[in-house]
């Protein structure tokens, strides 16, 4: 089952999602954009009568207008560096796709680097016994190190 899987998606799937060009017909939502599209929340809430997102949330904190994956996995652009204002990729497999390779070319963002910490920071309180023999303080090292720096 796993060899089909696998076999459709270098046959099918992977020549869809590689054709594609990055921040032009997909891509990540930077820390602009989610600002944009707060902006443009907010814009919509006055119209309709109603508060809308929280003021200074920077959009970070989970909202009724603006799904956590759109956020956080890759989304379709109109053009060069224009997010769709609230499509997302319907089938999972191009969606995993696309955000896979966006991560890969535009990198982590800030917030999505220091989600990771806080979450390893959050694993590691949780976990029994000295510091450096818990798992969470072992994955950072090792983090730290494969990116050339010492702990």
């Amino acid at each position: 089952r796993m060899l089909n899987l696998a076999n459709t998606w270098l046959r099918s799937l992977l020549p869809h999602v590689a054709a594609r060009v990055n921040r032009v017909q997909y891509g990540l939502l930077t820390p602009l954009d989610l600002q944009k599209a707060l902006a443009q929340e907010r814009r919509d809430a006055a119209t309709r009568g109603d508060s809308g997102p929280e003021e200074g949330d920077g959009g970070a904190k989970p909202r009724a207008g603006m799904p956590q994956s759109r956020r956080l996995m890759a989304v379709p652009f109109m053009g060069k560096d224009v997010p769709t204002r609230a499509s997302e990729f319907s089938h999972p497999d191009v969606l995993i796709g696309m955000t896979v390779l966006a991560y890969r070319y535009e990198g982590l963002r800030e917030t999505d680097f220091k989600a990771v910490m806080h979450w390893l920071q959050g694993v590691l309180q949780s976990e029994q016994g000295p510091y450096a023999a818990r798992r969470a303080s072992k994955i950072y090292v090792e983090w730290v190190e494969e990116a050339g720096g010492h702990v």
